[in-house]
């Protein structure tokens, strides 16, 4: 996967929105091997609510304020920090003056050696098929003991929900809960990051972004917590402040970073929502997820300023691809001379070492008009220019036409098919293949390479959020289906009439595959990274 900001690296994490429930296995198909996200959910029939949005993931526009939430999230943020400092400090003294005491106090060393004895002991008469794994028991630890840890293993089965101490943590994070529910209820977010006349956009600092996944994590202990004690319209009023949070992190970030975080979160909350339809009792959400499906936020103005960051960077590009008459002999030099100074300072950054390789960067920096001058030249002829008019322009401008020309090209290839679905776009766009086997003739080519994004792994994020929202509503049209049908699966998803189901996968433009086997629904579809089966069984 190609990365070219720096804010990047740590935040293109694979976005599984079943990560609870789900295991991964292997499995022979006509000899070959294949690799399968294995989704099983037990659920009850349940007919959808009257009035059909009664537990809505959205509030009403008399609910929300006409405020910036960024302001609410921040505060959200600060007040974290200070539990973390304040904990941090206490845990600090109180472990300095216990370590002194082992040392001072020879009935105090003897009593934590028989509680670290004894603890042992205990672990050993556990038989093993008992025993819970160590990272259950280290994060039971870190709610019992650091009440500020605010990490969540999404893989933890509701069995093994931690209730009190879970319980404790969420009493010690309510001003951290209020913040939240008040920023959700704004009409927008704006971090006011510094974009326009930036030549320094990609050194922007967006720590907000990052920390609101913890914000999320620390939201998913209280939505649990009250999905464990059925208390399900509080539990959906979280959700609706975690969705919100969502949204206003992919719209509120002006890069594609803030859409991987906001799909990111709203997945976080797509967990919830499986644990929650689980329950014996709860309500059947089809309305409410159609009504606002995850990921309900475009990404497309992201990107366009993704594809635009070398004309925030360098006015010198924009004026080229905007003005070009009106750029002077002086203007293409400096043109020239700005982005072979460039080059070399980028990869002295560490960033992106591992994309150009120095002698390239060398090249372009000391000889690049020798390969690039020539492809110029046959370039203009076959625009029309003739052979007096090639040799009278400057080999500044020649070249400056050309590299202006192939990365404009480039630009557009990808914006201009953005807003097609996944399965329609990958035919159509070979654009990381063609990223990738890039000649590097000019300064501007190297730039290109360095700062564009990864194109198809933010496309194959965006349908596998709506993946996940379509099986999401498959599941409760079969609920529907089950509860008006005397409990019985649909043999195929024709058969549920009375709501319509998703039409196709967001991956191959096909319906989506569905089967009764062995008493249970299974669904299967193609999540961009191999295939996804959730089964249903329904518990009458």
């Amino acid at each position: 996967m190609r990365t070219y900001h720096p804010f990047l690296i740590f935040l293109l994490t694979p976005l599984v929105a079943w990560a609870q429930v789900t295991q991964s296995v292997t499995e022979e198909v006509d000899g070959k091997t294949r690799y399968v996200q294995l989704a099983e959910l037990t659920v009850t029939p349940q007919k959808t609510p009257v009035p059909a949005l009664k537990y809505n993931l959205t509030w009403g526009f008399d609910q929300r304020v006409k405020n910036n939430a960024a302001l609410q999230y921040n505060s959200a943020m600060r007040e974290l920090a200070q539990m973390k400092l304040r904990r941090l400090s206490d845990e600090t003294r109180k472990f300095e003056e216990n370590y002194g005491r082992l040392f001072t106090e020879p009935e105090y060393f003897d009593e934590k050696k028989a509680e670290y004895d004894a603890f042992e002991e205990m672990l050993q008469a556990v038989p093993d098929d008992a025993k819970k794994s160590s990272e259950t028991l280290r994060y039971e630890a870190s709610l019992r003991y650091e009440p500020y840890a605010y990490s969540w293993d999404y893989s933890k089965p509701t069995a093994e929900f931690p209730v009190e101490e879970a319980r404790n943590f969420v009493n010690g994070f309510f001003g951290v809960y209020r913040s939240l529910e008040a920023g959700s209820r704004c009409d927008y977010c704006d971090w006011e990051y510094p974009i326009r006349g930036n030549k320094n956009v990609i050194g922007v600092i967006i720590d907000e972004v990052q920390e609101c996944r913890d914000l999320a994590r620390a939201l998913i202990v209280k939505i649990r917590l009250e999905i464990h004690d059925k208390n399900y319209d509080a539990a959906i009023k979280s959700l609706r402040v975690g969705k919100t949070l969502a949204r206003h992190v992919g719209e509120g970030c002006p890069f594609i970073v803030g859409y991987l975080v906001g799909i990111a979160i709203d997945s976080m909350m797509n967990e919830c929502l499986l644990e929650l339809i689980q329950q014996p009792d709860a309500p059947n959400l089809y309305w409410t997820l159609t009504a606002f499906p995850p990921a309900s936020f475009s990404y497309a103005d992201s990107m366009e300023i993704e594809m635009d960051v070398l004309r925030l960077m360098f006015p010198e590009v924009a004026r080229a691809m905007d003005e070009p008459d009106a750029m002077t002999e002086n203007d293409w030099k400096e043109f020239n001379r700005v982005l072979v100074k460039a080059v070399p300072s980028l990869l002295q950054s560490g960033w992106f070492s591992n994309e150009i390789k120095p002698e390239t960067a060398a090249l372009i920096a000391s000889g690049w008009g020798i390969a690039a001058y020539p492809k110029a030249k046959l370039w203009l002829a076959s625009e029309g220019k003739t052979d007096r008019e090639i040799e009278n322009m400057s080999v500044s401008k020649a070249i400056g036409l050309w590299s202006v020309y192939r990365y404009a090209t480039f630009r557009d290839d990808c914006l201009k098919s953005l807003r097609l679905p996944y399965w329609q776009w990958d035919k159509v766009n070979d654009l990381e293949k063609r990223l990738d086997q890039m000649e590097i003739v000019t300064p501007l080519d190297a730039m290109v390479r360095l700062l564009f994004p990864a194109f198809h792994a933010y496309h194959r994020a965006v349908s596998r959020s709506r993946a996940s929202a379509d099986v999401l509503r498959i599941v409760e049209a079969i609920r529907l289906y089950a509860a008006e049908n005397g409990g019985k699966l649909p043999d195929k998803l024709d058969d549920i009439t009375t709501v319509p189901i998703p039409p196709t996968d967001s991956f191959t433009g096909k319906p989506y595959v569905y089967r009764t086997e062995n008493g249970r629904g299974v669904i299967e579809y193609d999540p961009g990274y191999g295939d996804q089966r959730t089964t249903v069984r329904l518990a009458l």
